[in-house]
This record gives structure tokens, C-alpha cells and sequence, in this order.
């Protein structure tokens, strides 16, 4: 059976919860309250005050299409549904939909995360005196608004006053309790829902309203949790409140307490000591269980102060000066400049602020310092170390030498690079060849190599015997030369004279080439299987070796020239100078090196 139109609906006002767009249908038409639901549900229901109400679909088709009243506009236009499916996972927020339009609103508020609120709606429906004069001079009546009705929202958005609080209780009433249109005599006896404000608190109020109304406003994006908690984690590795990759949440939760600590007696179920310190962990939330809106909402105020003051809120005592400060941004033309203006403090000890955080506002670059301790831990390399990044991941500069220009690890150039969507892979200048050309190419060496013994042209052809062992063993097996014997073993006398005339035939012409610090034994023994046989048998080449020990330089001043140059390089980028960071810079092993450490000693002592 199709239902019959309504023949009298009133208009629709901006921002109109159905509870009032239902209670003046009520008013006009002289209905009782259970008459006009059975005109209005098709059977005789609950009218809920807070705006979740079921069974819209049948509502939508009661009305007239003309009047463009559709089940989508009636849930998002008079309901707080975008309010609160605006950070659930996109399952939830359609099952919740669902239910509103169906008529099974009664689970609505477990689907949609409401009912584990410690903050709820108002008690009692709430007006602003303004918004009621306004809207008697737009449209000659008065309705009840939606973002008056919004859990922890005691200041009107649009005009800062503090909302009024009408006799009318918006919770806890029984099925059949009658709806009632806004009108001047409710005005009349409503009271201020604060007393006494102070400009702080109420700054902090208008913030919460004015999200409020914007969640309400707009449809909701749906993002899942798990975006929104990369999302503030980001937030919070920017500002610096980072313990290698972890958040110091023990900082965060006293911080929001601190700023927070003025509304709580405002908003009924706040208590930053207590449920803020819990549901601080809305950054690490479970899947498919993010916390209530207000709670986001509130943690976006807290953000966003953090993000906008010069220093940070506690004005704890601390010795890092009343800047600015110097940029140590080693890619920035201003390096060393006194340009940071704007340091967050984050950690205590003893009631003193030990650590803090700085941002450069003209290259983006962010690093930690320590009050006891000239070491610097960089948070955020910022936008030069990106446009630089993106250039060298077009060319094919390796990410050993990225290292050296971008100056930072491996690990962080990846992992900024996952971030930004580059892809640090290079192509590979070597190609499987076919098996058929592999075995040609085989016959050809052999041919040209038919003294060699199997160890001998194995260490020569390395790459092509992988080849062959990999798809065709049993074809390389049959025709590898033969294994040495006792018989006919090597004269290592006779190569050790080869050797040594083919390392002063190299050594000639790399020094043609290149400075003496350029040769090294690898360069000398880069050819053949020659650097093999040395490296296995020290004591049967002993020419060789004093040929290469002559030529090549020694141990200690290639340690000596790298670690004065890493030194030289951090004094002139503004570095204190440490034995980490001189190793990491001139590449030495950080396994403990007598020669190495004497030097690092004699330069830090200077």
C-alpha cells in the first residue's frame, strides 16, 4: 500500500533540527502529538529532541517531491549525523545512515560510537538570543538549531554569546512526550547556560562551537581511523613531541590537561586528569573503534595552539635563551643565520623544561636539542631537503652518495621517499642474457682460456657461470675445465713476479690519472682473478704485497685526511663536533679502531 501525501508541510530552515521542523508541523496544523506522527511515520513514535530520528525514508515519501525533501537531505540537513559519522570507519557510517532512514535509530548510537561518550548532548534544548531574533526577521518564526544541541557546544557559533537554556529537557524523556515548537514565552523563561566566563575559556568554547558547526555543516569524509591517527602523529613529530619513532604521549596528556584545564567546568564528563589522560589515545586508536567527535575536535584546538604559539604553553624555566636562534639547516643558503623565532618546550624534569624543539618558518627544517647538550636530533629536514630529494631521485646518483649531499642516513632518505611516492630504485645496467648465448659465450672463453683450471676460470666468469648453474647444471658440470690435482698445483713463486709486474703496470697508469690517495689495493687488484689469489694467499705473494704496501696509502692517513675532513665539515656547518657523527661522516667503522680514535681524540681535544 503507497502512502498518501501530506497536504501541509512547512518550510525547511537553515541548520533546523526535525525535532523542531516536526514540532511546528505539529503547531500549524493543530495535531496532538501522536496524530501527527501517525501522519507523519505512517505509526506512533518517539520524537527524539538531540536530532538522531529514525524512519525518515517513510517521512521523505509522505512529502511532496516538489518540496525536494529527500531521505539524504533530511539526514544530513536536520540530524547531527555528519557531526558524528565524520570520524568512523566508512562500514559504520553507512549502517548508521541505514538506520536512521529505516527507522531503527534505536542502536544508532552504539553503531556511530555515541554511547561511549563521557561527554553528552545537552540535558536541555538550547537557544541563542540572536539566532532568535535573526531568524524572527528572516523568516517571521522561530525554530530550534542544530548546532545548539551538539555535546560540549555552550557558545553559539555565528554570533560568540553563550547559548540559553530552555526549560525543556532534550534527554531521558518518555515515548510519549509531546514535541514543542520554539516560541517566545520558552525565551522568555530560558537562563544563561554559564553564569561567568573567562575570555580564555570562552575563546576555547567558541572554538569548540565553530568546529562543531562545521562538521555539521558539511557532509562527512570518512576518513578511518587509521588516517586520522597518521594524521595527528604526523602533527605531533612536527611540533617535536618524538622519542626516536615513538610519541612521548606522557608530555602530550599533561599538556592537554594544562590547556584544557579552564572549560572543564563547562563541559559535563571533561576532566583532563582524568578522562582526557585516557582518551589522549585517540593518536593510537583501535580499528574500527575511533573516539567520539568531540574528543577530535578537542585534540585539533589543543594542536592548533600548540602550532600557532611562539613558545609553548607551560612557561616553565629553561636556559635555552629568548632567541631567536640559529637554523642548522645544512642545505639552506642561511645556514647558522639567527632566523628561528619559534621554540616548543615538551619536556620537564624536575619541574625545568631539558629539551625543546625548533622550527625555521623559512626552510621548514626542525631539530631537538637538549639543555646539557650541544647534540641536535633533526624531526623534519623540511622542504629543500624535498625539492633536493625529488631532483636526485631523477638522476642516477646512488643512495650511498644521496647520503653525502642530503646529509642523512639511509633509513631517512627511504623513508622520506616512501612518503613523498619517489622511487629510489635504479635500473639495472645488466640483463639476463638468453641460455642458448650464455653457453655460446661459454664455449668461446674456454676456447680462449684452455690452460685455466676450474677454480681459475670460475673466479674469471663468475657472472656467467651463475648463469648456467642456475638453469642448466648438468650442462656446466660436463663441460667445466678439470679441478686441480697434486700434480699440476700453481707456482706461486712464478705468480707472485706476474702479479707484482702487473701492479707497477696499474700503478703507472692510475697515477697518470690520479692523485696518489686515489690507489688502493682494490683499484690495483680490481682486474682478473687476480685480487682473489692475493687476498687468499698473503704469505705466498710476498712481493706483491710490498709492492702494493708502497704504492697505496696506509691505514693511518687515510684515517687522518677523512676524519680531518669530517671534522672541518661540521665546524662549518655549526655542528658540535662528536665521535659519532665524525665516524658516520668519514665513514669509519664503528667497531673500535686504536688509530681512529687517537685522531678523533686529538681533534676534540683541539
Amino acid at each position: 500500500m503507497v502512502a498518501s501525501l501530506l497536504s501541509y508541510v512547512p518550510e525547511l530552515y537553515p541548520d533546523e533540527t526535525f525535532y523542531s521542523f516536526f514540532a511546528r508541523y505539529r503547531r500549524d496544523l493543530r495535531l496532538s502529538h501522536m496524530r501527527a506522527c501517525i501522519e507523519m511515520f505512517g505509526k506512533e513514535r518517539f520524537v527524539s529532541p538531540s536530532g538522531l530520528q529514525g524512519r525518515l525514508e517513510f517521512a521523505a515519501k509522505r512529502i511532496h517531491p516538489d518540496r525536494g525533501l529527500t531521505v539524504e537531505r533530511l539526514i544530513h540537513e536536520t540530524t547531527p549525523y555528519n557531526y558524528y559519522a565524520s570520524f568512523v570507519i566508512p562500514e559504520r557510517a553507512r549502517l548508521g545512515f541505514a538506520q536512521l532512514a529505516a527507522g531503527n535509530d534505536r542502536h544508532v548510537a552504539q553503531t556511530l560510537s555515541i554511547a561511549r561518550s563521557t561527554i553528552k548532548p545537552p540535558t536541555h534544548l538550547q537557544l541563542c538570543l540572536k539566532c532568535c531574533a535573526d531568524a524572527q526577521d528572516n523568516h517571521s518564526d522561530l525554530y530550534w538549531r542544530r548546532a545548539h544541541q551538539l555535546p560540549g557546544v555552550v557558545v553559539c557559533s555565528t554570533h560568540h554569546t553563550i547559548l540559553q537554556r530552555s526549560d525543556l529537557r532534550a534527554t531521558g524523556l518518555s515515548p510519549y512526550e509531546p514535541s514543542f515548537a520554539l516560541s517566545n514565552s520558552i525565551i522568555h523563561r530560558s537562563i544563561p547556560a554559564i553564569e561567568s566566563i573567562e575570555p580564555a575559556a570562552l575563546e576555547i568554547l567558541y572554538k569548540i562551537a565553530k568546529l562543531s558547526a562545521d562538521l555539521c555543516a558539511r557532509p562527512p569524509t570518512r576518513h578511518a581511523p587509521e588516517i586520522v591517527e597518521e594524521v595527528y602523529q604526523e602533527r605531533l613529530r612536527k611540533l617535536g613531541f618524538t622519542h626516536g619513532s615513538l610519541i612521548t604521549s606522557a608530555r602530550v596528556t599533561s599538556l592537554i590537561a594544562e590547556y584544557l584545564a579552564p572549560i572543564t567546568l563547562f563541559i559535563p564528563g571533561l576532566c583532563p586528569h582524568d578522562a582526557i589522560k585516557k582518551q589522549v589515545h585517540i593518536i593510537w586508536a583501535k580499528r574500527g573503534r575511533s573516539p567520539p567527535p568531540i574528543r577530535h575536535i578537542l585534540f585539533r584546538i589543543f594542536l592548533e595552539e600548540l602550532e600557532t604559539c611562539k613558545i609553548h604553553l607551560l612557561g616553565s624555566g629553561h636556559s635555552f635563551g629568548d632567541g631567536p636562534w640559529p637554523c642548522l639547516n645544512p642545505l639552506a643558503d642561511h645556514r647558522g643565520e639567527l632566523r628561528i623565532t619559534k621554540m616548543v618546550l615538551h619536556e620537564l624534569r624536575d619541574g625545568k623544561a631539558i629539551k625543546a624543539a625548533f622550527h625555521c618558518a623559512d626552510c621548514g627544517y626542525r631539530y631537538r636539542r637538549t639543555e646539557a647538550s650541544d647534540k641536535i636530533d633533526v624531526i623534519d629536514f623540511g622542504r629543500l631537503f624535498d625539492e633536493r630529494l625529488r631532483e636526485l631521485s631523477r638522476s642516477t646518483v646512488s643512495i650511498y652518495r644521496m647520503e653525502r649531499l642530503l646529509y642523512a642516513t639511509r633509513s631517512r632518505i627511504r623513508s622520506r621517499a616512501q612518503y613523498l611516492g619517489l622511487s629510489l630504485l635504479r635500473p639495472s645496467k645488466r640483463s639476463r642474457i638468453p641460455l642458448g648465448e650464455a653457453k655460446a659465450k661459454f664455449k668461446a672463453r674456454l676456447a680462449l682460456d684452455a690452460d685455466a683450471n676450474r677454480s681459475e676460470f670460475c673466479s674469471r666468469n663468475r657472472r656467467l657461470i651463475r648463469r648456467l648453474q642456475r638453469d642448466s647444471p648438468e650442462w656446466l658440470e660436463a663441460n667445466l675445465p678439470c679441478p686441480l690435482t697434486p700434480g699440476n698445483k700453481r707456482d706461486w713463486q712464478e705468480a707472485d713476479m706476474q702479479l707484482a709486474a702487473l701492479i707497477r703496470r696499474r700503478a703507472l697508469e692510475q697515477l697518470s690519472q690520479f692523485p696518489r690517495a686515489r690507489i688502493t689495493a682494490r683499484s690495483l687488484l680490481a682486474e682478473d682473478n687476480w685480487r682473489q689469489i692475493a687476498l687468499r694467499s698473503h704469505e705466498k705473494l710476498p712481493e706483491s704485497w710490498a709492492l702494493i704496501d708502497e704504492l697505496s696509502e696506509s691505514l693511518e692517513i687515510f684515517h687522518e685526511r677523512s676524519l680531518t675532513r669530517a671534522a672541518s665539515v661540521m665546524i662549518e656547518q655549526g655542528i658540535p663536533l662528536c665521535k659519532t657523527r665524525m665516524r658516520a661522516l668519514a665513514r669509519v667503522s664503528p667497531v673500535a679502531n686504536p688509530i681512529a680514535e687517537a685522531i678523533i681524540c686529538r681533534h676534540l681535544e683541539a
